[in-house]
C-alpha cells in the first residue's frame, strides 16, 4: 500500500518539525537576562587581584599555572615563564564575561557543544591558597566577523544549562600555548659578525660586505661569489631572532653529540654563544652572553668604561633569561644557524680546485697531444 501524496507531505512536515524542535533546545534563543545580572562571574572583579593559581584541564592535556613574585609560571614546564598578557588577557576576559543566551541543560546534547564530559575544557581560577574563585566548563567557539564578537558556549558546574557567553579569550590546555616565547630579539644593525665552529673542525665567519653591508662569508676566494637566497644573513637573522618551540631545563635534556657552537659578535662588544644540536624535529639550542671588552674600548669614543657597565648589565639581564634552560626551536632554524662553508658560496663560481692545485696543469695538459697522435 502505497502512501498518498498527502500523507507524504503530512510526514514531511511532522519530520521537519521534528528537526527544528531538536535545533530548538541545542541552540534554542531563550531570552536573555537583564543587564545587571549578565555577568558570568558578578563578583569576580572584587576578588580577581586574589588569583594565584590557574588551571586548564582538556580531554588530553592539562596545563597550571602559578603566580611567584609577580612572575605567572607555567609548571608542566618547570615553572618557565607564561606569557604574561595572554594571562591578563584570560583574567580581563572572565571578569567582562557575559551570558548572552540560555541553552540546552540536556545532558546528551551537551556534548555537541563541546560541554561533554569527555570534550569539555574545565577552567579553575584558585587563590593562593587553593580556594576556588571560579570554575567553569568551556565548549566550542562560534566565531564572529571579529574575534571579539564571538561567543563561546560555557557551563557552570553548579548549573545544568549551557549558556553562550561573550569577551572569553581562546582557552588552550595545552602548556606550550602559554609559554612566553620570545628568547632574543636583537637588531641587526648591531651585529658586527658571526662564526659557526662545527664538531668536526670546520669554520665558518659571516662579515658585513664593507660596500653594501650585506652579510657575507669572510675571506671570499678570487673568481668565489656568494650564494643566491641570502643564507648568510639568513643565519644572522636566526640568531638575533629567536622564539622557542618548546623549552625544559638544561639539567634535565641529554643530547647526544657535540653542538656546533655559533658565537654573534655585536659593534657594541655584547657577545651571544649559541650552543646548537640541530635534529630533524626541533635544534636544540643553549645560549649565553658576555662582554667583548676590547671592542667596547674600540667603539665606543671615550665613553668605554660606562657603555662597558650598560653592556654588562645587558648581558647579565639575558644570562639571567637563559640559565638553566635549553630551548627547542624549528627544526629550519637549526639549519639556518648552522651553515658550512659551501652553502654560502656559489657553486657556479671559484676556481677549478685540480688547476688551483697545479697551476701550469692545465697548460701542460693542452700541449699533449690527443691519444692516438704521433708525438712530434
Amino acid at each position: 500500500m502505497t502512501m498518498s501524496q498527502k500523507e507524504t507531505t503530512v510526514l514531511g512536515f511532522v519530520t521537519l518539525l521534528a528537526v527544528l524542535w531538536a535545533i530548538w533546545v541545542l541552540f534554542g534563543e531563550r531570552p536573555a537576562p537583564p543587564p545587571s545580572s549578565r555577568a558570568l562571574f558578578p563578583v569576580l572583579d572584587q576578588k580577581i587581584d586574589q588569583v594565584g593559581r590557574i588551571t586548564v584541564t582538556g580531554p588530553d592535556n592539562s596545563v597550571s599555572m602559578v603566580k611567584r613574585d609577580g612572575v605567572w609560571q607555567v609548571g608542566e614546564r618547570r615553572w618557565y615563564p607564561a606569557r604574561r598578557d595572554q594571562v591578563v588577557d584570560l583574567l580581563r576576559g572572565i571578569v567582562a564575561a557575559e551570558r548572552l543566551q540560555e541553552k540546552t541543560a540536556d545532558p546528551d546534547l551537551l556534548p555537541k557543544v563541546g560541554l561533554g564530559e569527555e570534550n569539555a575544557k574545565l577552567l579553575r581560577l584558585l587563590d593562593a591558597q587553593g580556594q576556588p574563585l571560579a570554575v567553569l566548563y568551556v565548549g566550542q567557539r562560534e566565531t564572529g566577523s571579529v574575534d571579539r564578537d564571538s561567543e563561546t558556549f560555557v557551563r557552570r558546574p553548579e548549573e545544568a544549562a549551557s549558556w553562550t557567553v561573550s569577551n572569553l579569550p581562546r582557552l588552550s590546555p595545552d602548556p606550550i600555548d602559554w609559554l612566553d616565547k620570545d628568547v632574543f630579539d636583537m637588531n641587526r644593525a648591531r651585529v658586527a659578525e658571526l662564526s659557526v665552529a662545527h664538531p668536526d673542525g670546520e669554520a665558518v665567519r659571516i662579515v658585513r660586505d664593507a660596500e653594501t653591508g650585506d652579510f657575507v662569508p669572510a675571506d671570499l676566494a678570487e673568481g668565489e661569489t656568494v650564494a643566491p637566497g641570502g643564507k648568510a644573513g639568513a643565519a644572522v637573522t636566526a640568531l638575533t631572532f629567536i622564539n622557542l618551540k618548546d623549552v625544559a631545563p638544561a639539567k634535565d635534556k641529554r643530547i647526544e653529540g657535540e653542538p656546533v657552537v655559533v658565537t654573534l659578535t655585536a659593534k657594541d662588544g655584547l657577545v651571544v654563544t649559541a650552543r646548537v644540536w640541530p635534529r630533524d624535529d626541533a635544534a636544540w639550542v643553549a645560549l649565553d652572553a658576555s662582554v667583548d671588552g676590547a671592542r667596547i674600548a674600540a667603539e665606543a669614543d671615550g665613553g668605554a668604561e660606562a657603555r662597558r657597565a650598560e653592556i654588562e648589565q645587558e648581558a647579565q639581564t639575558l644570562n639571567a633569561r637563559w640559565s638553566g634552560w635549553i630551548y627547542a626551536l624549528p627544526a629550519y632554524k637549526g639549519d639556518d644557524l648552522t651553515p658550512r662553508r659551501d652553502d654560502l658560496i656559489d657553486a657556479d663560481t671559484g676556481t677549478d680546485p685540480d688547476k688551483s692545485a697545479d697551476p701550469d696543469k692545465g697548460a701542460d695538459d693542452a700541449a699533449q697531444p690527443d691519444a692516438g697522435e704521433p708525438r712530434p
